[in-house]
């Protein structure tokens, strides 16, 4: 079946229903990757996405668009007049998060939009997924190892954390490590001394999208070289926004964009409101705060 005839198909709810939510977590970093080029590529990422709360994309975005997230990312970590949410991360020692500019990044938001909008309406149950965050995040040599944890409050599975590698990265090299299939709640978790943990050593370029319920840390850096990426939060149209840490967010960018069609769209209505209201309206606010 191609990826065309499985949308057409519209089998989202029988997938779901035959799924095994206590499936054998993956036991290494090739079992979570997708190759889209393959037919069953829509099949195989959102039975990963449900099943083990984590897919990989090796190499996705093109080299051109990650050196232009790169300069972007850079040029968000010098900025004096920016929103930093450093403060909010774990061991935030030798780590920084800012936000970044969607219309900045828009170019590298339309190749994931297009490469994954099938994918992203099946595992966020929608047609439109709203932008939550947008940030660079750095990581340098130095940063100390995490407790493994999940994100605070997110209760809804129709969110969606997704971090695109902006540097070829080594697992030492404060990757990202995820314990797959931990997503669906502390009640079918396996003893800790038997879970599997992996670290996501990827290409530049890479996509990693992974519920925000999944238990995952940043690896400490002990590589000379900063591993940086570019990260965001996605949510179907019809999710319900977290109660608990800020986003990391410009004012003009809250409520402001959404993915569907396989584009990054803004929000023509709530741009034009928070014109005409004033970028400290509580029209900016979404919930968060």
């Amino acid at each position: 079946m191609t990826m065309e005839e499985y949308v057409h198909a519209k089998t989202s709810l029988a997938l779901a229903e035959s799924l095994d939510y206590t499936a054998r977590p993956a036991e290494t970093l090739e079992e979570l990757s997708v190759n889209l080029d393959y037919a069953d590529a829509l099949h195989r990422a959102v039975t990963l996405w449900r099943e083990q709360g984590v897919v990989v994309f090796p190499a996705l975005v093109p080299v051109d668009k990650v050196e232009q997230l790169r300069r972007k990312v850079s040029e968000a970590m010098e900025a004096k007049a920016t929103v930093d949410r450093t403060s909010n991360i774990r061991n935030p020692s030798f780590r920084s998060l800012r936000a970044l500019g969607v219309e900045q990044s828009s170019e590298a938001l339309d190749v994931i939009a297009a490469k994954l909008g099938e994918f992203l309406d099946e595992a966020l149950q929608d047609r439109r997924q709203l932008v939550l965050e947008h940030a660079a995040y750095r990581i340098r040599p130095g940063a100390a190892q995490q407790e493994f944890h999940r994100d605070d409050s997110v209760i809804d599975s129709r969110m969606m954390s997704i971090q695109v590698s902006l540097v070829d990265t080594l697992a030492e090299q404060g990757a990202f490590e995820v314990q797959p299939a931990t997503h669906h709640g502390d009640a079918l978790l396996a003893p800790e001394a038997l879970r599997v943990s992996l670290s996501i050593a990827v290409p530049e370029g890479s996509v990693m999208v992974y519920s925000p319920n999944v238990l995952h840390r940043g690896r400490g850096n002990e590589h000379h070289l900063e591993r940086t990426i570019m990260t965001m939060t996605l949510m179907g149209q019809h999710g319900l926004v977290p109660n608990g840490i800020p986003l990391a967010s410009l004012p003009e960018d809250e409520a402001s964009w959404y993915l569907a069609r396989g584009l990054l769209n803004p929000n023509s209505s709530r741009r034009a409101h928070v014109e005409c209201m004033g970028e400290d309206s509580d029209a900016n606010k979404v919930g968060i705060e």
